[in-house]
């Protein structure tokens, strides 16, 4: 059995429960820069408030308080917050080990535009209505909807997203206000295509049609899944070495040391882990041509004593 490095996904469990606990929208923000940095089995390692401020636009109170509110209503658990290389938090129930685990269901948050400025302002329930629509989304990926014309004229046809007030809406955000309804369809008309008609074949009810406009938010994720698992990783052993790894003029060693490291993944990430370690302790910097040779010499040991 090959176990998945990274992870990239939200369980569908857990966005139903946004709703249902009423999430803050700083809260999402957050959920997500965990989800995308945890490994299979929800873990993050080296959580600093500095770089989840930097990176989702909150304030340090902010913070303390989001991770405080999630630990509460059962989104995650903070595992170590004494280690001064940074806290350990386990996102619950969004374990992703095998491919059986696909299963349960999923939201793919591998997507650029999750971590822009532009979602990030939205508020709470608008950004649920976005991460409940995605999986639709990439269903009828293959034929895109142009305008607000070409979705009612492929609406049977493709069988895009009928959203009825009086159900869907309200079980993914949980509000029945039409007029609020209203202003956060129109919101998102900066992400999809929104119609509003009246359905016959429904008994006179009324929906709303969501559809893609916007190819690139769809098509444009963010890097491979592993690599801001990895990234986490080996910032946790750059903080215990007290190596610096945020400033500009390191950005592309760390990057080559990720992209190195998940290419011999197969042969196994503690043994890897390790041998970064031994360079981090030897040379108290970031060197990825100094760990492939201690790599390529690991390897040939292996194969002259095999």
């Amino acid at each position: 059995m090959q176990i998945r490095i990274g992870c990239g996904k939200l369980s569908k469990s857990n966005l139903k429960n946004f709703a249902v606990k009423k999430i803050s929208k700083k809260e999402i923000d957050a959920i997500l820069w965990l989800m995308i940095r945890q490994d299979s089995l929800g873990v993050v390692h080296a959580v600093r408030y500095d770089e989840v401020c930097e990176d989702t636009h909150m304030t340090k109170p902010h913070y303390y308080n989001c991770i405080t509110s999630l630990e509460n209503k059962g989104f995650i658990e903070v595992l170590d917050k004494k280690s001064s290389k940074g806290w350990t938090i386990k996102v619950l129930d969004n374990n992703f080990v095998i491919g059986d685990d696909d299963h349960k269901g999923y939201v793919n948050i591998n997507k650029d535009f999750l971590y822009s400025e532009e979602f990030m302002s939205l508020r709470a329930n608008e950004k649920l209505l976005v991460l409940n629509l995605l999986p639709f989304m990439q269903k009828i990926m293959n034929t895109p909807f142009a305008s607000l014309n070409n979705i009612q004229e492929q609406f049977d046809r493709v069988n895009a997203v009928y959203v009825s007030i009086e159900k869907q809406i309200k079980e993914w955000t949980g509000i029945t206000n039409r007029q609020l309804i209203s202003s956060y369809a129109e919101t998102l008309k900066k992400f999809f295509s929104v119609a509003f008609k009246t359905e016959r074949n429904r008994v006179n009810k009324s929906v709303y049609v969501f559809g893609v406009s916007r190819m690139d938010i769809f098509e444009k994720g963010l890097k491979p899944i592993s690599y801001y698992y990895l990234r986490q990783e080996i910032i946790k052993l750059c903080l215990e070495h007290k190596i610096k790894y945020r400033s500009a003029d390191v950005q592309a060693d760390l990057d080559d040391l990720i992209k190195l490291i998940n290419s011999y993944s197969d042969d196994g990430l503690p043994c890897l882990f390790e041998l970064v370690n031994e360079s981090f302790a030897k040379l108290g910097a970031i060197q990825p041509k100094n760990v492939h040779y201690l790599i390529n010499t690991r390897i040939s040991r292996l194969e002259q004593s095999a």
